[in-house]
């Protein structure tokens, strides 16, 4: 069936009132009617007259107690409605009568009640009745037709004015619907936005603010109608206290100040605030309605910022040093080459010399590059790793380097640890810093890298006997461009970024590097990481040696054992 259509419910009670009141009004002024023109009355029996109007109040009575639910029982009920109506005007006291315009509260309330349908019908119905009482009186044709053709005027004014006020009613409703619906929408963004909202009315008293703004704030109470300036307390850079409210209000545009602080649970942060003054659309006056506050956090950038700054200023301060040397050294030797006969000693040490800076400035820029990659995660997938692999390429590219100095470099790698989980460029660069950094300070003895593995998780050492580290000194070990003032420290070349770009790669690895170490008897640096089981099987565990002056041998070892730093 066809459904009733959205309307006004006040409508559709006043309506079913009008069904109950108007048949007891007419029935009252039926004992008027039928005492001075009851000859109609007589066609059907006064006893028959009567029982139908009763008839007529308790139907009206029906459709009040129990609404028409559906538009097709609404319509029907409309129909037998004006039936009764009609035989009322048309039985008692007929149609040239003024109780005739009566019938265009019916328009009216066909209309509301069904629509133009409704309206028609009613319409219809009117005339049909006026067709009859004009065949049945012919002598108040002339007042029938009157009376019917104001009644219809009157209605249909009526329902062209009702009409008019349902549809600016309904649009209305449209309007303030889509307008809520927007204001929930823009509610919902706002709530769900990482940066702290506050809009404020011209005083700086908060009307609105969103759920990051309690939680920048770490406050749990409402912020709505109190002042802002009594929420938060912001200070400058210096410290001294600075009202928002005054800011606000000497905001003329968009502004932002990105030097203001703000204490939360005991800690000071700094703030990007952006001030936005609210006009009107078509408000030409400089005054403001209420203003909008934005409020980020920027204590972690503000930190990267001095750090970058800082670490650019070390960097200039480390690459001045190499480079003024190297371009002294050569611009000797292009002067000595300019004299003609130069001793082939003064030449070599000139180039020595810038030979060893450019070097340096080589390491420099490729601990510089690792450090980038470690910071940009480049190279973050992580992989199921072969350890004994792994192991066999450090202990071929540092043999060399051992020999020379005429030390031993000892790998182990015990059993179970087998496959390490792990980005492969981050724990080769990882455990090349360490191992790099152990044979520059270990003059005599060993350096020794060993993997040993222990309920899943597998650990990487490196043991050397060099020159150790003081106590003092070894909570700096892994701050950039730090180095010890121990002079056999300083006998050494190094850029300094070493074990700062190792703990990087370690915090990439999801791991941190430990350190144990005494001066004068060797140091000790380790890290773990967890080990994990491809489909193919392990190899047996190798043991690979170099001494100074020997040969390198590498023998299998079934049952090797260490203990775990």
């Amino acid at each position: 069936m066809q459904q009733v259509p959205r309307s006004d419910g006040r409508t559709d009670i006043l309506v079913q009132s009008l069904g109950v009141v108007l048949p007891l009004i007419l029935l009252a002024s039926s004992l008027i009617f039928h005492l001075e023109r009851g000859e109609r009355v007589q066609l059907i029996g006064t006893q028959m007259f009567y029982s139908v109007v009763v008839a007529w109040l308790l139907f009206g009575v029906f459709v009040f107690l129990y609404p028409a639910r559906e538009l097709t029982d609404k319509y029907k009920r409309m129909l037998v409605y004006q039936s009764f109506f009609v035989f009322f005007l048309f039985l008692l006291p007929g149609l040239a009568t003024p109780l005739t315009c009566s019938w265009s509260l019916l328009m009216l309330a066909s209309f509301g009640y069904v629509g133009l349908r409704g309206y028609i019908t009613s319409v219809c119905i009117l005339v049909i009745a006026v067709i009859a009482d004009i065949v049945i009186v012919p002598q108040e044709a002339l007042n029938v037709v009157i009376v019917t053709a104001v009644t219809i005027v009157i209605g249909s004014v009526v329902d062209i004015v009702a009409h008019q006020n349902n549809f600016y009613r309904y649009a209305l409703g449209e309007t303030r619907e889509q307008a809520m619906m927007q204001r929930d929408r823009i509610l919902t963004i706002v709530n769900n936005l990482a940066t702290a909202i506050i809009a404020t009315d011209s005083r700086g008293v908060i009307q609105l603010y969103n759920a990051a703004s309690l939680q920048l704030l770490d406050i749990s109470m409402g912020l709505r109608g109190k002042v802002v300036d009594e929420i938060i307390h912001v200070t400058d850079k210096n410290g001294t206290p600075v009202s928002l409210v005054e800011l606000l209000q000497a905001s003329t545009e968009v502004e932002v100040r990105e030097d203001l602080q703000i204490e939360v649970s005991g800690e000071r942060i700094w703030l990007s605030v952006t001030f936005s003054p609210i006009h009107a659309t078509n408000d030409k006056s400089t005054d403001s309605d209420g203003y909008v506050l934005l409020l980020r956090d920027v204590t972690k950038q503000k930190s990267l910022d001095e750090e970058r700054d800082e670490f650019i200023s070390v960097v200039s301060h480390e690459l001045r040093t190499p480079i003024t040397v190297a371009e002294g050294a050569l611009s000797n030797i292009q002067l000595l080459l300019g004299r003609g006969v130069t001793p082939t000693s003064t030449l070599s040490n000139h180039l020595s010399a810038a030979y060893k800076q450019i070097v340096f400035l080589a390491k420099l820029v490729n601990d510089l590059s690792t450090l980038a990659r470690a910071e940009r995660g480049m190279a973050d997938q992580v992989e199921c790793i072969d350890v004994r692999s792994l192991m066999n390429e450090l202990d071929h590219e540092y043999q060399p380097q051992a020999a020379k100095k005429s030390l031993a470099f000892i790998v182990t790698v015990e059993a179970g640890a087998d496959y390490v989980e792990a980005s492969e460029l981050y724990i080769k660069e990882l455990l090349q810093n360490i191992i790099t950094n152990a044979l520059k300070y270990t003059k005599q003895g060993s350096v020794e890298l060993v993997a040993s593995c222990h309920n899943g998780v597998i650990t990487f050492a490196v043991h050397d006997t060099g020159i150790g580290i003081r106590k003092a000194d070894q909570p700096h070990v892994f701050d950039r461009f730090w180095r010890s003032e121990d002079y056999r420290t300083r006998e050494t070349g190094g850029t300094g970024l070493g074990m700062y770009v190792a703990t990087k790669l370690a915090r990439r690895l999801g791991t941190e590097i430990r350190l144990k170490s005494r001066l004068n008897h060797g140091s000790t640096f380790w890290f773990k990481l967890p080990s994990c089981h491809p489909t193919r099987t392990g190899h047996k565990k190798i043991r690979s040696e170099v001494t100074a002056g020997g040969s390198n041998t590498v023998k299998p070892e079934s049952n090797a054992t260490r203990k775990n730093p």
